[in-house]
């Protein structure tokens, strides 16, 4: 499709080069757009609004009326999908897993979940049932309610088996978990909660109880063995899953290897052994006792990273094989029983371990062919394609990155956990059938499912043959819309058509949107509008026009509103021929005979104020870019240009002082050669023309001179006072309450700012008028600090100066009669500090409390973070120091960080942890040797003001932390807040604990 810049410019690409007074017919006629040829078919990725004869992609809304929508019936010989229910996938997943294994779902249905009802009306087969062989006793499907899981599980289950529907919704089995819909979760830790609660509701039924521990847990040894003496410690332990590190590996089998691999024990690593009494080094191992008929092996695809503090997905190629043998691996048990085939795989999509998509890959264990259950979707899988989900799209992997993956195996970048189930071919299993009522509710549902299928395909034919004529209306007119002559055509907005031929009803057509300022088409509106037959138009006016319709013919093309425009373009375009011979004229070597003053300002922006005053849209052209230089660049688009142009009026008033007259600053303005002011009074006739010998204002030049002999006199002042005041200025050996032999005096802190800016900037900042110390007294005259609790807080209220000093400043500064000093003064109990004028007491307690009050309440400041490294660290001197300025109280390699009031100190803590990398209770935080302790507090009952110093304080690493007390700490600190009510608790088992260690931390 051509660009739309492109068709602009082919409509008026002309207009630059055309008198306006020899402006043809035929050019209007191409501003209009009218003899574009239309866009062949193919060409355009959309429909053309540069176009008026693109008709193409205007019907790109419509579909085959005639397609009946999908009907949402299961096809032949599939499954039944879940309704995701907004993050609902993991549990989706594990259901699907669950559904397929037939002892479980046997077990399931062989619960008397719902005891009202009559017993006896299981059927028990050695095959498949279907909706046929339910038995002749019918039961009112609503006397069977579910109100606990199993129930809801059993009847979920049921409509996985019999109904007829693509997909059911487990709502009612989320929600009876206490599940959020829109959190999501791990999927393995959902396994583990729900068969552990699910153990745990099977109590009372100790076969079915049994059945679910040697179905889905295994137990194992984990041995410790003391090199010295060779004494042994074993721990037994269930596991439901084998977890699997899977970084720097290729295929699980050595993952396993590395799993089972002995581990030594040595140096900082040491073991404590009890018989020894002492630590020393050992062995250490992995022996499986007992093995699932169902084995899991969780893929630890995320890991945590301590350099990003975060977690993070492995998305490296895993190769997995069909078949596994667990007994080389060192299972001294029967061999048989050891040996597993693939029969599910649970897949992660998603780049983060906190984002992703579930999508389980499942063998069906009768005909041998695997599926992919993507929620609502169920498709059978291609062998070759188990645990692939979509691995080139999401990382980026080319097919030479892929692994090899050898036969009878697969490989896959994202697949989470494997499910492995023993081989047992003597093995026969009766499976029961879900109880006859449940399949009488399915089978209910089914039949209102179906009538509301035959019902919605009554509506829809009844609609697709509506449909049908108003598609045949829509054809014929369609067919006709592109004008065989290009005088016999009207306008019709494109906006219209597209709602038309979508078989909408558009509403009359209106085009009053579309005149301009003379009752005309306005170019303008070209890009909205189509070029239709009058043979098309006269239909479309007949049913959708109304009498006061106005009708857009080729005769109501407006010349004025095109020749306006042709002004307009080529003034643009003259405004940017005449910036460049003014660049070009200001960079030549001007002579001063031959030239005119001209503000700064002015020239800067002359263009702006040309087209403000005369209604001119804004130019934006590269070339004045290019044409620009730093110091006669003029009007270029930028902020500073625009300032320029609201801060004057009118061109050159810059200039002009307030008598009248020339302005005497030069600062303001600057020569320009006659031939350059030529060009700019083409713009602004009406300007005072200002030569070089043109005299300036006396009045003004008096003035100046006055402030010209005052700055200097204020550059000596600030010279003078700063040599004098060196110390002072540079905040250099000041007075320090503990270290003073004689009387210091009290400066107030607003004084001192602005005489330091004096003698920083004379030129831009006038001296202090007065020397007061008002701000430091109350009421009655007494000092408003007491000298004995005199802070570093107190430094942003005032500064110490010597005797010499203050001596200094009243000579060159207006001061009042009263001073304040402080005396230090050696009595019988110790030193004492003491003020003249004292210190009125109450007033002192106000002021205190009431700034208090305002440090802890704030909204966001900052305040710096010490990291201490031990109590001799010679930082610690500076901040316990009294009287020093902030800044040089901040030790150097402090962190500046932003809180507010409102934070908890633990708040604090998590915000330090990804600065520091250590976790909050290894650190300890101190404000003026007090440590902070309550993290539930806020910053603000801790005493935390804006600019305050915190000293951190982090604890080294605990290596030799006991087992059994971590795993006792990480089961109380992980329940599963989903399941609410059900008191289920996470399964953290000893070699589960020991995994966790050693890929975060190492070995321990």
């Amino acid at each position: 499709m051509p660009a739309k810049i492109a068709l602009e410019k082919r409509a008026w690409e002309w207009a630059l080069k055309r008198s306006l007074s020899k402006i043809s017919e035929e050019d209007v006629r191409t501003a209009y757009r009218v003899n574009f040829p239309p866009c062949k078919p193919g060409i355009c990725r959309k429909n053309c609004n540069g176009n008026p004869n693109c008709f193409n992609h205007l019907q790109s809304f419509q579909s085959e009326q005639n397609d009946i929508e999908d009907d949402g019936i299961k096809s032949k010989g599939n499954f039944v999908g879940l309704k995701n229910l907004g993050s609902t996938c993991y549990v989706n997943s594990l259901l699907q897993v669950w559904f397929h294994n037939d002892q479980f779902c046997s077990v399931l249905f062989s619960c008397n979940a719902f005891p009202d009802m009559a017993t006896g009306h299981r059927a028990v087969s050695s095959g498949s049932s279907s909706p046929s062989d339910l038995p002749t006793k019918k039961l009112k499907c609503d006397s069977v309610i579910a109100t606990n899981t199993i129930q809801h599980l059993q009847l979920l289950f049921t409509r996985l088996y019999y109904s007829q529907q693509k997909y059911v919704d487990p709502t009612d089995f989320v929600n009876s978990l206490s599940l959020k819909h829109n959190e999501q979760q791990d999927a393995q830790e959902f396994r583990n909660l729900f068969l552990g609660w699910l153990e745990k509701m099977l109590q009372e039924e100790l076969t079915l109880k049994a059945f679910i521990r040697n179905e889905f847990r295994g137990s194992c040894s984990y041995i410790t063995t003391c090199s010295r003496c060779g004494n042994s410690s074993t721990i037994q332990s269930d596991y439901g899953e084998l977890e699997l590190n899977i970084k720097g590996v290729k295929s699980v089998d050595d993952s396993l290897s590395d799993f089972f691999k002995e581990e030594r024990l040595t140096d900082d690593n040491q073991y404590y052994c009890h018989h020894c009494q002492h630590k020393q080094d050992a062995t250490r191992n992995i022996r499986l006792s007992s093995v699932p008929r169902v084995l899991n092996l969780q893929l630890l695809r995320f890991v945590y990273d301590m350099s990003l503090l975060a977690k993070v997905k492995v998305s490296s190629h895993i190769l997995f094989p069909e078949s596994l043998d667990l007994s080389q691996y060192g299972c001294h048990v029967d061999r048989g029983s050891y040996k597993f085939h693939l029969t599910g795989v649970i897949i992660h999509r998603g780049p983060t371990a906190y984002s992703g998509h579930y999508i389980p890959h499942i063998l069906d264990s009768k005909t041998g062919e695997w599926y992919r259950f993507d929620d609502e979707h169920v498709s059978k899988l291609n062998s070759k394609y188990v645990g692939k989900e979509d691995d080139e799209v999401m990382l980026g992997l080319s097919s030479k990155k892929k692994p090899r993956c050898p036969k009878g195996y697969h490989a896959s970048a994202n697949a989470y956990l494997l499910v492995y189930t023993r081989d047992n071919s003597d093995e026969h299993v009766a499976k029961v059938d879900a109880p006859c009522y449940l399949q009488e509710v399915v089978e209910e549902e089914n039949k209102l499912f179906l009538e509301s299928i035959q019902q919605a395909e009554a509506v829809m034919n009844a609609s697709t043959l509506k449909g049908c004529e108003t598609q045949k209306e829509l054809n014929s007119i369609f067919s006709s819309l592109y004008p065989a002559d290009n005088n016999d055509f009207e306008w019709i907005s494109t906006e219209w058509l597209t709602v038309w031929l979508t078989g909408l009803d558009p509403g009359p057509i209106d085009n009053s949107q579309y005149l301009c300022e003379h009752n005309l088409m306005s170019p303008e509106s070209v890009t909205k509008l189509k070029q239709v037959s009058s043979k098309a138009v006269e239909i479309l006016y007949e049913k959708y026009g109304k009498s006061d319709s106005i009708r857009l013919s080729c005769s109501m093309m407006c010349r004025r509103c095109v020749v306006n425009k042709c002004h307009q373009m080529q003034l643009k375009q003259r405004i940017v021929d005449d910036y460049k011979r003014l660049c070009a004229l200001a960079k030549s070597r001007i002579d001063p005979a031959d030239s005119c003053w001209i503000g700064k300002k002015s020239f800067q922006c002359w263009r702006r104020l040309y087209q403000q005053s005369n209604d001119i849209e804004e130019i934006q052209e590269d070339t004045v870019q290019q044409c620009s230089t730093k110091e006669t660049s003029c009007d270029q688009p930028s902020t500073k240009a625009d300032d320029c142009a609201a801060t004057i009026m009118s061109f050159n008033e810059d200039i002009v002082c307030c008598h009248g007259k020339l302005c005497a600053d030069e600062s303001k303005r600057r020569l320009l050669p006659s031939k350059a002011w030529a060009i700019l009074l083409q713009y602004f006739p009406n300007t005072m023309l200002y030569a070089n010998e043109t005299p300036v204002c006396p009045e003004c030049l008096a003035s100046l001179n006055d402030n010209a002999g005052e700055l200097q006199l204020a550059k000596q002042t600030a010279a003078i006072q700063k040599e004098e005041l060196a110390d002072l200025y540079l905040t250099k050996s000041r007075p320090q309450l503990d270290m003073i032999t004689s009387e210091v005096y009290v400066l107030p802190i607003g004084f001192y700012e602005e005489w330091s800016a004096f003698i920083k900037a004379p030129t831009k900042y006038s001296a202090p008028s007065t020397l007061s110390i008002s701000s430091l007294l109350c009421a009655h005259g007494g000092f408003l600090y007491d000298p004995c609790l005199i802070s570093d807080s107190s430094s942003e209220q005032f500064v110490l100066v010597w005797p010499k000093e203050w001596q200094l400043l009243q000579q060159w500064y207006t001061s009042e009669d009263r001073q304040v000093c402080l005396l230090r003064m050696a009595m019988q109990d110790g030193i004492q500090y003491t003020s003249s004028p004292e210190c009125c007491q109450q007033c002192a307690n106000i002021r205190l409390a009431s700034e208090n009050a305002q440090a802890k309440d704030f909204g966001e400041a900052d305040i710096y973070v010490y990291r201490c490294e031990g109590s001799d660290d010679p930082a610690l001197k500076l901040l316990k120091s009294k009287l020093q300025t902030r800044r040089n109280r901040v030790p150097v390699h402090s962190l500046k960080i932003k809180v507010s009031s409102t934070m908890t100190l633990t708040d604090l803590k998590l915000e330090l942890m990804h600065q520091y990398a250590a976790s909050p209770n290894d650190q300890h935080l101190w404000l003026d040797d007090v440590e902070l302790v309550d993290g539930d507090k806020m910053l603000m009952q801790l005493d935390i003001t804006p600019r305050c110093i915190v000293v951190l304080k982090i604890d080294e690493g605990k290596t030799d932390l006991l087992m059994d007390e971590f795993v006792k700490d990480m089961a109380a600190s992980n329940k599963e807040s989903g399941f609410k009510g059900k008191n289920c608790s996470v399964h953290i088992t000893y070699i589960d604990t020991y995994k966790f260690i050693f890929y975060l931390q190492g070995p321990v």
